[in-house]
């Protein structure tokens, strides 16, 4: 489940994401055991952006360690947080770059320095 989560949410649109994915009865299952799954996913669709940073953070750290992906997981979380970026981007056409830095719960020296949101999308 773990493996699906992590490839639905880089790939699938919000509304795919919530019709095949978090109201699946097979993920509803077990997603509550697998940690930081859960917080991963329902942040990131309810765009409460500070938690899905939290819970990406967490999430890269077990990617590390596993053999299938670690070799991808910097290229995961490079893509989970443009996917977070272009969400928030969409939503407003034009946003101060303190007040994504709020909404992302980051500094806005890390966002400026790190990534270029104008380029994202």
């Amino acid at each position: 489940v773990r493996y699906a989560v992590i490839c639905a949410a880089l790939t699938f649109d919000r509304p795919t994401l919530l019709k095949k994915v978090i109201r699946s009865p097979e993920v509803l299952e077990v997603v509550k055991d697998i940690h930081p799954i859960e917080p991963f996913l329902s942040s990131l669709y309810n765009c409460r952006y500070g938690e899905f940073f939290a819970a990406l953070s967490e999430l890269e750290a077990i990617m590390s360690a596993d053999y299938l992906l670690a070799p991808h997981a910097n290229y995961i979380v490079k893509e989970m947080r443009i996917r977070a970026y272009s969400q928030l981007l969409t939503a407003y056409r034009s946003i101060r770059l303190s007040e994504m830095a709020k909404a992302f719960m980051v500094s806005e020296d890390f966002i400026d320095q790190y990534h270029n949101p104008v380029n994202i999308i």
